[in-house]
This record gives C-alpha cells, structure tokens and sequence, in this order.
C-alpha cells in the first residue's frame, strides 16, 4: 500500500496530503477490491451480461470502525466524493444516485455522511448495448475520524467477466431502497416558506404524512455557495401536517434572505422524499 505525503495538518482535524491511494486486493473473480487504510472500495454488477441498456452498478465503501465519509452535501465542513468514469469503455452515461445520509454533528460542527458503508447505486448506459461495457472509475473521496483524509481509489470491473457477488448485490438493493423519490405514498411536502418575522430567518417546511409516530428527519441543500441550514424543529402539528422550523445559519443567503430554489430531503422511517422546490 502506498500513502500520500503529508503537505500540512489543519487546525480543522483535515490531515491535507496527496490522496491517499490503494492497491488491489483481489481481482480473481473479475469483481476488483482495492484497500485503504481506512476501509475498501468495490464497484458490484447487478447485471453481467452487457447487453441489457440499463446495467445497474454500484460503488461500495466500506469504512473501518469509527470512520465516516461525506455525502453529496457535506456540510459544514468536508469533501463530497466524485466519480470520473472517463477511462470507461463502451460506456455512453453513468448516473449516481445518494443514498439518504446520516447527520453527525461534532467539535461543533454538522456534517452530512455514513458511516461503516454506503453504495452508491449507478445507472450505466452502454453506448452500443451489443457490446461489454468496462467500467472503469477513479474516485475521489474523504474520510474522517479524529482527523480527515482525502483518498483516491481507482476501480474496474467488465460486464462479461464479471463474477456474480450476491452479498454485493443484497448491499446495492438494500442503499437502492434508501435513494429518495419524487413521490412518495403517505409523506409529501404540503409547503416551504421563508420565515423572516425574526432576527434570526428560517425555513418553515410543512410536511404532510399518514405516520404520526415515526421522527423525520429534513436535509436542505442550496445552490448557493456557502448556505448552511440547521437541524430542523417540530414547531407544529394539525391532523396529518407537521410544520417544521429550519434554521438558515450561515451564508449571503442568511443576509439577503433572496433563498431561491432549494432540495428539500424528507426521511420518515423507510420512506425518502426528495423535490426541488421554489421558496415562497
């Protein structure tokens, strides 16, 4: 295994080297594994034979206990992991899909992840759907405990050489069934608004669901540099609609208050709700 040299160590915990880079474990059944210090990183198949125009596949990174790594919105502070899938062959698009994230908040800071392992589902479209398709993927990425480390893990797998990995596949159906929808049966978003009746503005998001019991959890993401929302508060209920109270904490968002479009994540249980929607 070879390490990156370290550069410089932050105050933030972030240890800034070269990336981290690993070595393959064992590619006899066509399925590569490659090791970190921290974990170990597989692309799984759930369809081999190449011919199919919609091969689903998978990026598995598994983390060794008390490591986390970042979703697509990190946080407050973090690195959200990209896919370069340009060393493919006979590969027209590759679409990642995210898995809900667990929110962590340490030393005073929230941070948007998993921890122990994710999959991230991938949608694959060959450009010829006669042909085997070679994925071949380099993915950056950060992990974090004490300190935070950004790795680069260089993957492949060919769709007709390919082993069948059923607890592979089992990991890549079970994060499938955790990736948001646009609708959802019994939780829907019955309203966002801006409240700014305070010094301190907020989103108020309704939310309408059929379980009066479960906690939901809400992730607000802006394509505005620097916006950053806390963790949403139950202010309110009435029949089936739970009113929520988002804080806006940081960011030219907070000051101009001209918010714009946001995604609104909503997690109930086993139900994942995710929509773009216009503040009013």
């Amino acid at each position: 295994m070879k390490s990156g040299a370290m550069i410089a160590f932050a105050a933030t915990g972030w240890l800034l080297t070269t990336p981290e880079t690993v070595n393959a474990l064992d590619t006899r059944s066509g399925l590569e594994t490659v090791a970190t210090q921290h974990g170990t990183v597989k692309l799984i198949l759930a369809e081999r034979d190449g011919k199919s125009a919609d091969i689903t596949a998978g990026v598995q990174i598994k983390l060794k206990p008390g490591w986390k790594t970042y979703w697509r919105t990190p946080g407050d502070s973090g690195i959200p992991p990209s896919f370069d899938w340009s060393r493919s062959r006979n590969l027209e698009k590759a679409e990642i899909k995210w898995p809900v994230p667990q929110r962590f908040t340490e030393h005073g800071e929230t941070i948007y992840g998993y921890r122990d392992e994710v999959v991230f589902p991938v949608s694959v479209w060959p450009k010829n759907s006669d042909e085997p398709v070679k994925l071949s993927l380099s993915l950056f990425y950060a992990v974090c405990r004490e300190i935070c480390v950004p790795v680069q893990a260089d993957v492949q797998v060919e769709t007709d050489a390919a082993g069948r990995d059923n607890e592979g596949i089992d990991s890549l159906r079970r994060f499938e069934a955790m990736v948001p929808q646009a609708q959802v049966d019994g939780l829907d978003i019955a309203g966002l608004a801006l409240d700014d009746s305070t010094a301190e503005p907020a989103l108020k998001v309704t939310l309408k669901t059929i379980d009066a019991d479960t906690p939901i959890e809400i992730f607000v993401e802006s394509e505005r540099s620097g916006a950053g929302f806390g963790a949403p508060e139950q202010v309110a209920t009435k029949q089936d609609l739970r009113e929520f109270r988002i804080p806006i904490e940081a960011g030219a968002l907070a000051r101009d208050k001209a918010v714009g479009a946001l995604t609104i994540t909503a997690v109930q249980g086993k139900k994942a709700l995710a929509r773009k929607l216009q503040v009013e």
